[in-house]
């Protein structure tokens, strides 16, 4: 079937909520004996905050075949198939799921910037500060700077947080901000982007529209960042090639 971005995230993000609430009535009380399994309303409550914004642009992104490819892949190594519940021991074992959302966060930033006060007088690069002077820190620059990375930062690759690019200049990555005033919300928001990721990876599988609609990419920074010009189709994986 042939969606819009906005429609495929409706669609996709219902299927989410509809798979917690059906299986609701299975996850009530901690058990000692088996997996810790994640509370079923604290996670719908969650998906509707933080980290939306990373979310819609993960639609974008996952078009590529071969990242889905590879994201499934690791999926079928565990044992995480469509039925199956996760854990958050489940998703600490998700090591390239975890290199495509810091890909995406640092290919399309959730915010344009940081801004940040001056609390003293300075000198920085030959430019005089001075106390209470503002600062806009942009972030998609620092993300996209050929000076703090190694492989080239206009390509969309997660396996760059594998290698050489696993550990980043300080402050060359940003997607929450930094320092002491870095974004509370920042572990919350990444749990539930890892969560959402999941799911949908459990069960759909996210193709180019072709020539149907206009797919040619690039996203509007905002306040949160938007895909501009994204189609896609999007299948059930019961109807879809699998992993054999």
């Amino acid at each position: 079937m042939f969606l819009s971005t906005s429609l495929a995230i409706l669609v996709v993000f219902s299927f989410i909520v509809y798979r917690y609430f059906k299986y609701s009535s299975s996850i009530i009380e901690r058990d000692a004996t088996k997996p810790r399994r994640l509370p079923t309303q604290w996670l719908i409550g969650i998906i509707w905050t933080a980290g939306l914004g990373a979310f819609h642009e993960s639609i974008a992104k996952l078009k590529y075949p071969d990242v889905q490819a590879k994201i499934k892949e690791e999926l079928y190594r565990h044992g995480l198939t469509s039925d199956a519940i996760l854990t958050p021991e489940d998703l600490d074992e998700l090591v390239y799921m975890e290199c495509v959302m810091k890909e995406i966060l640092r290919y399309a930033p959730i915010t344009a910037g940081i801004v940040r006060q001056a609390t003293r007088d300075d000198v920085i690069n030959d430019i005089i500060v001075k106390k209470g002077d503002i600062f806009l820190i942009a972030t998609q620059n620092m993300h996209r700077d050929p000076r703090y990375w190694k492989i080239d930062p206009m390509k969309f690759l997660p396996e760059r947080f594998l290698d050489e690019d696993k550990h980043p200049t300080p402050y060359a990555y940003m997607p929450f901000g930094g320092g002491h005033r870095a974004c509370i919300g920042q572990d919350l928001a990444l749990f539930e982007f890892k969560i959402a990721i999941t799911q949908l990876m459990q069960r759909i599988t996210i193709e180019d529209a072709g020539n149907e609609a206009n797919n040619s990419g690039g996203f509007i920074q905002r306040i949160t960042c938007f895909p501009k010009h994204v189609a896609v189709r999007v299948y059930m994986d019961s109807d879809a090639k699998l992993p054999v």
